[in-house]
């Protein structure tokens, strides 16, 4: 007679459960080290993606309107004379009688309203630069029509008007975010290459016409105000389109 088969169940052991356990556990913390590598990659990369939107924003601005320096809404070689205050500058003031326009009378290159670079107080040296140009079109200098950029305390800002000279004169707007963002480096460098137009190719002498060439190096840089590692600099070089021209 045949003896009946086992009717017993075999079970896992407490070895291979545990096995099972930890090999789970392994690939699990695999899955986890993936997801966490690929959100950090993916948060770092908004971030930089963020902070390079507000630098490239903030330096259009500053190339656009630095550009514009010395613009004189004039045309060279037109009469004026006394009594049509319509371009009326210190050259030709009241009982000056009258003279033809030519670029050395621009108001916008004169003195205090030229571009120039210098420092908010307490701010770094060349983090500031101030330039006017003929926004209305009237041919005077007015309040409103001196601009310019600085630094002041991790922030860029705009200047919209201003009643006189300096970097701390004037209405200043900022242009980052500073909840999001912080400016460790604003700076400016000014290069002029001058021609006689006399004599091409001559240094400028007195008595002879010359011609400056202007052009402005802008160095910005900006972090993260939450993460100090997430930071990008950027050099835009910006040529003054108005050459300074001194008879």
């Amino acid at each position: 007679m045949l003896k009946p088969a086992d009717q017993g169940q075999a079970g896992v052991g407490l070895v291979e459960l545990l096995m099972g356990i930890l090999v789970g556990l392994v690939l699990l913390g695999g899955v986890i080290s993936v997801y966490v590598a690929t959100s950090k990659a993916n948060a770092d990369n908004l971030k930089l993606a963020r902070l390079n939107q507000e630098m490239r924003a903030i330096m259009g601005i500053m190339t656009r309107e630095i550009r514009r320096a010395g613009y004189w809404a004039v045309v060279p070689g037109t009469t004026g004379s006394v009594g049509n205050p319509v371009w009326m500058t210190a050259r030709y003031s009241a009982g000056a009688g009258s003279g033809t326009v030519d670029l050395s009378s621009n108001p916008f290159w004169q003195a205090a309203n030229d571009l120039a670079i210098g420092q908010r107080s307490g701010e770094a040296a060349n983090s500031c630069i101030t330039f006017s140009y003929d926004l209305d079109g009237d041919r005077l200098v007015g309040n409103a029509e001196r601009f310019g950029f600085r630094l002041n305390n991790g922030v860029v800002e705009m200047r919209t008007s201003a009643t006189g000279t300096g970097c701390d004169n004037g209405t200043y707007e900022p242009m980052n975010n500073a909840k999001l963002t912080y400016v460790t480096q604003l700076a400016f460098a000014l290069s002029t290459t001058s021609f006689n137009l006399a004599h091409p190719g001559s240094a400028c002498v007195a008595g002879q016409g010359c011609q400056s060439i202007r052009q402005v190096s802008i160095t910005l840089t900006l972090r993260l105000l939450n993460d100090a590692t997430v930071t990008q600099t950027i050099v835009e070089p910006v040529r003054v389109r108005n050459d300074l021209y001194i008879p």
